[in-house]
């Protein structure tokens, strides 16, 4: 009796212990199928966010696209995200998570069991998937996919939910029909716990070719969902391509046409010898010509998009030569310049020639529109720092920018000047953006004239996180 009550213990025990083994199975099985969901799934949208990337499209919004996809095409991806080599979140849907240091958890990696950083999984720049818990919330299905020409990685954040849902109703069913058959037929339970875990082996395989078989159909309805967004944002491009080139082509028409009239009609009087004052006809011809000159290199430099070859760099010895190489043109002028640089100014990442170019055109912009002014002409160039950002202005103490041109000071064609091209602003915001930076026209207060300032960010990468967080005080 004891002997046949030992051996049923035993049975018992054993049977125990194999349907705890065959759960860790199928909980293994599970996991790695919705990783491998996961990885084609992220695959896909890196290779969409590399191409969007290249096109010059904004990070943020295609991948709030393809989260809207994702979430359309009933997959079970939570959430994306993007991080850089550093390990700092570059994308995310929670505003605040953006520019945390996401690369100094650790995650379980799903095929060692071993603890693995983050952050050597983001510079490896090799797909990786595991489980991973952030402070306080449950674990998480993350795979990393590499975006192939940026320093970038994907994250696709599974909900595990409906893997816990579905182990924890296979676990139950096995105790319920395991535990009542060992303990009335102890003798040969382990020969039926055998059986019972090959009947679950089969279910879990069927499950596993079912899922196969919907990932695929989700995949290539999102492969489809993409192409079509694909084709439309071409058609949208080409359309909008289109319609700023006959922006462009009037504007240039309409700038060149009137010098081009000028020259016409006084060329005329000099030929018929009807000129009154051929010196003041030759004179204004000389100057209409330098006019439609100057008009063709402005734009050609705004239509050349010259790569920027940004460097670190002081804006001090920028300043100071845009000061000399504008010096000449200001006393000509009669117009006195006022430079105030902080001593502790930081370093910037920047292309000194475009810099230059930026502050010299804000200047010469300043006085040309002092020409007019009666009273003593003053131009005052400030440079400042919050540690953060770098802000210079430039502020003149003439008529000030009209209302009705101030929210359209910096498009293409728009002068205050009777005879200005209209891209020396557009130019100096095009370069200035190109670093990262932003230029503005600050609001008119109680002082006369007119005030730009261009804000670029300091070269530190300890405060690139918190720069966001701390915009330059206007």
């Amino acid at each position: 009796m004891i002997t046949l009550l030992l051996v049923s213990i035993a049975a018992l025990v054993i049977g125990l212990v194999g349907n705890f083994v065959i759960l860790r199975g199928i909980e293994r099985q599970l996991l790695a199928s919705q990783a491998q969901a996961a990885a084609r799934e992220a695959a896909v949208i890196a290779r969409f966010l590399d191409r969007d990337l290249a096109e010059g499209a904004a990070p943020t919004k295609t991948m709030s696209r393809l989260q809207g996809v994702l979430n359309g095409s009933g997959s079970h991806t939570e959430f994306l995200c993007v991080l850089d080599r550093d390990g700092r979140v570059v994308v995310h849907p929670d505003p605040t998570m953006i520019g945390m240091k996401w690369g100094d958890m650790d995650m379980t990696h799903l095929d060692s069991g071993h603890p693995v950083p983050i952050l050597n999984v983001l510079r490896e720049r090799q797909p990786a998937s595991g489980l991973q818990a952030e402070p306080n919330e449950p674990a998480q299905l993350v795979h990393y996919e590499p975006v192939s020409n940026e320093g970038w990685t994907v994250a696709a954040h599974k909900n595990t939910a409906a893997i816990a849902a579905e182990f924890s109703a296979l676990r139950w069913k096995l105790f319920g029909v395991a535990l009542p058959t060992l303990m009335l037929v102890s003798l040969v339970g382990v020969g039926l716990a055998r059986s019972l875990g090959a009947r679950f082996e089969q279910e879990l395989a069927a499950k596993n070719a079912s899922l196969e078989v919907r990932v695929s159909e989700r995949t290539a309805e999102l492969s489809q969902a993409l192409g079509e967004l694909q084709a439309a944002h071409e058609r949208l491009l080409q359309g909008e391509k289109m319609h700023l080139l006959g922006e462009l082509m009037a504007g240039i028409a309409h700038e060149i046409n009137n010098p081009l009239t000028t020259i016409s009609g006084y060329s005329e009087m000099l030929a018929q010898g009807h000129a009154v004052d051929s010196a003041k006809a030759g004179s204004i011809i000389s100057q209409q010509t330098r006019r439609v000159v100057s008009i063709v290199r402005n734009l050609l430099n705004f239509a050349r998009n010259r790569p920027v070859e940004r460097v670190p760099g002081s804006l001090v010895e920028v300043l100071r030569s845009a000061e000399e190489l504008i010096a000449a043109e200001l006393r000509q002028a009669d117009v006195a310049l006022q430079v105030s640089i902080s001593p502790d100014l930081p370093r910037v990442m920047m292309d000194p020639q475009q810099m230059e170019q930026v502050f010299i055109n804000l200047v010469r912009n300043a006085a040309q529109a002092l020409a007019s002014h009666g009273g003593k002409r003053r131009i005052a160039v400030r440079a400042v720092t919050d540690g953060f950002w770098v802000a210079i202005s430039v502020r003149d103490n003439g008529p000030g920018v009209p209302s009705a041109l101030r929210e359209k000071i910096f498009d293409s064609f728009v002068t205050t000047k009777s005879d200005g091209t209209g891209l020396g602003l557009s130019l100096c915001k095009r370069f200035v953006e190109a670093h990262g930076g932003h230029i503005v026209l600050l609001p008119a207060g109680s002082e006369p004239g007119a005030c730009f300032q261009v804000r670029l960010p300091a070269f530190d990468p300890e405060a690139a996180a918190r720069r966001s967080r701390s915009p330059f005080p206007t």
